[in-house]
């Protein structure tokens, strides 16, 4: 089979997700209308890419995160010495 990307969408919270009509024959179109415009990172349960699951009801699965934010804040460290100049 082919790879593919894929994000698992809770719609199960309608107040956040704009109306849909499911009368209507573009129905798929505005189905993803709806996500683009109203879905937001609260509404994604899950991702995976190229096949691997990244991420899950919070969790990311592929990044160091306690490595990433270590990195964040030497990178601020650096910028706020430069600023100070």
């Amino acid at each position: 089979g082919k790879r593919a990307d894929l994000a698992l969408i809770d719609v199960s919270r309608p107040e956040n997700l704009a109306p849909v009509n499911i009368r209507s024959k573009d129905l798929p179109e505005t189905i993803i209308s709806s996500l683009v415009y109203s879905a937001n990172s609260h509404h994604v349960r899950a991702t995976w890419v190229d096949g691997k699951l990244l991420y899950s009801n919070g969790t990311t699965h592929s990044i160091d995160s306690e490595h990433l934010i270590n990195d964040a804040r030497r990178a601020q460290n650096l910028i706020l010495k430069r600023n100070k100049k």
